[in-house]
């Protein structure tokens, strides 16, 4: 099939054509420079995520490697080019935007420090599996137009895949390069962020396609025919931002809910259960979140493993908690322990306490753990050779609990439980019965809609740098799928209020009472009171999840089969 491509050493240069020049000149890369060319591509692309959300660099970085994939199917060994120069691309994207995960590793430096290295494992293993993909995938390549279509499908697959594989990795998939409240991620209330994905991979690539390596470059509609997928892409983005646009126009965001305080003390991670800090921890939660006067807000809640214990199971600390709280309800995170499985069992959880029961009013485990920072794949065989999770309070790793639902409890508004790491994940949250909905008949599937979302995380296991930003930027993207407003609040990251569309209403600050008389050296408190925003109606992704995408990828192929080929 390469032999419709040019051979090495030619080049392609037609008349007027001002995408000539780097065309020609990255589809006549060949060996070290190609792949040094592909890994900076890779890394520049990630000036396109938050907190820069500069998007055109991720165009200009794939239309690159489109142009640098036509040139190794030019090579001696194009299939074996083409693997090499997708995964130094993917490695150089992965390998700069994930560059956090080693800072997980240096929290507990004297424990892990030795295996930092393994954070270069995630990188490199997500970027064999693009490379993969595509080598499979330039079986199916062609010299016209029609390859964008297959190039952007083609990625979304290993997208797709590396979000799901051995329970997933989805962090800054394609969608995230829109920043979540804008017109264009407004789509995600209709096709949710893989759908959005799918339609940004295609807009990105389609450039690409005003130069080609066709010999005979004035057959097959010539100029024409590699306008026409520039053009397609033009009019559908167009009115997809033409949409989100109409549909923040007519946004409101009132703030009818309950008033809600949010409180992280902001201790360093590596400093938190330290035997000296233990307890100032709770004090200055307590000293935050203030005695109960009936005038302060009625919900209050503390981040993911706000405390370094299990709080539910330590008296010492429960009751001091309890009596502050008053008739208030105190939203946690916390470690739990269940001493009835032998051996005992950990679960990552979120309470909700009250001075009126002596046991939590509700608890969600959390669902989706994050490998080897909360469980150890292979447990028994990684305890052996002395590998434990990162984290510091349950060695051995803890387990997961049962899919997210609604929790309802007197005195809070319904609301969807996410911890940490589940809000990367679309479509985690429960389906909406359609049937039920329309149609009034009972089912044993239907659920009662939350009214918000609660969403918890400890960001100071990501360093100090982009990743707080972009962990944020996912979780108000999980918002608008489902049209609900969102409190968050992360220890060390960005804790806020954000309403159904994506848009913050609140951000936390530094408190602005005196209560103590300044935070240790490197702590940085803060605290917010925000009332809830309203929730929207069901949005078409909470009821259909990714039907819409589905018939995305059938249209995206139908392109590549009629778009000029050769």
């Amino acid at each position: 099939m390469f032999e419709k491509f040019k051979t090495v050493g030619e080049e392609f240069a037609p008349s007027g054509n001002f995408l000539a020049v780097p065309y020609n000149f990255l589809n006549g890369l060949s060996g070290t420079p190609a792949l040094v060319a592909c890994f900076v591509f890779g890394a520049l692309s990630n000036l396109s995520f938050a907190p820069l959300n500069f998007w055109p660099m991720m165009m200009i970085s794939l239309v690159a490697l489109v142009w640098m994939i036509d040139g190794a199917t030019r090579q001696k060994k194009p299939r074996s080019a083409v693997f090499a120069r997708t995964l130094l691309f993917a490695f150089g994207q992965f390998g700069v935007g994930f560059h956090w995960v080693a800072f997980a590793f240096l929290v507990d430096a004297k424990a892990h420090a030795a295996l930092v290295w393994m954070s270069m494992l995630l990188p490199l293993g997500l970027a064999f599996i693009w490379a993969v993909i595509m080598r499979l995938a330039i079986n199916f390549w062609v010299p016209g137009p029609a390859r964008v279509m297959l190039f952007a499908l083609t990625l979304f697959i290993a997208e797709w895949t590396r979000g799901h594989l051995f329970g997933g990795f989805p962090w800054n998939i394609p969608a995230m390069v829109w920043a979540p409240g804008g017109s264009v991620s407004q789509t995600a209330s209709v096709f949710g962020v893989w759908g959005l994905s799918l339609l940004t991979l295609v807009f990105f690539s389609a450039p690409a396609a005003l130069c080609d390596g066709r010999t005979q470059v004035g057959t097959k509609m010539g100029s024409v025919g590699r306008s026409v997928p520039i053009i397609l892409v033009a009019v559908i983005f167009g009115s997809a931002w033409g949409w989100g646009s109409h549909r923040l126009s007519d946004a409101t965001s009132q703030s009818v809910g309950p008033e809600v305080r949010l409180v992280d003390v902001g201790v360093p991670q590596s400093e938190k259960f330290k035997p000296e800090i233990r307890k100032l921890v709770l004090r200055r939660y307590l000293q935050l979140t203030q005695p109960d006067t009936g005038d302060n807000p009625r919900i209050v809640i503390w981040p993911e493993g706000a405390v370094p214990y299990a709080l539910l199971q330590y008296p010492d600390a429960l009751d001091p908690v309890t009596e502050t709280l008053g008739a208030r309800r105190l939203i946690v995170g916390t470690s739990f322990v269940d001493r009835t499985q032998r051996p005992e069992r950990w679960y990552n959880s979120m309470a909700v306490l009250s001075a009126e029961s002596p046991v939590a009013e509700a608890i969600y485990k959390k669902h989706r753990l994050v490998p080897f920072g909360e469980m150890v794949p292979f447990r028994k065989l990684a305890s052996r050779i002395g590998i434990g999770a990162l984290q510091q309070i349950a060695e051995a790793g803890f387990h997961a609990g049962p899919p997210p639902a609604p929790l309802s409890v007197e005195g809070v508004p319904d609301f969807q439980p996410l911890i940490c790491y589940e809000a990367l994940f679309p479509g985690l949250l429960p389906k909406r019965n359609v049937e039920t909905e329309f149609s009034g008949v009972e089912s044993d599937m239907a659920f009662e809609r939350a009214d918000w979302i609660v969403n918890i995380s400890i960001d100071s296991w990501f360093g100090p740098l982009w990743a707080p930003y972009q962990h944020f930027e996912h979780a108000k993207y999980r918002a608008i799928e489902e049209g609900l407003p969102m409190a968050r609040v992360a220890s060390r990251g960005i804790s806020g209020m954000v309403d159904g569309y994506g848009r913050v209403t609140d951000l936390a600050h530094a408190p602005d009472f005196e209560i103590y008389p300044e935070d240790p050296k490197g702590w940085k408190s803060r605290i917010l009171d925000s009332h809830i925003p309203n929730a929207l109606p069901p949005t078409m992704y909470s009821k259909y999840r990714d039907v819409f995408a589905i018939g995305m990828i059938l249209l995206i192929l139908i392109c590549w089969i009629t778009l000029p080929r050769d």
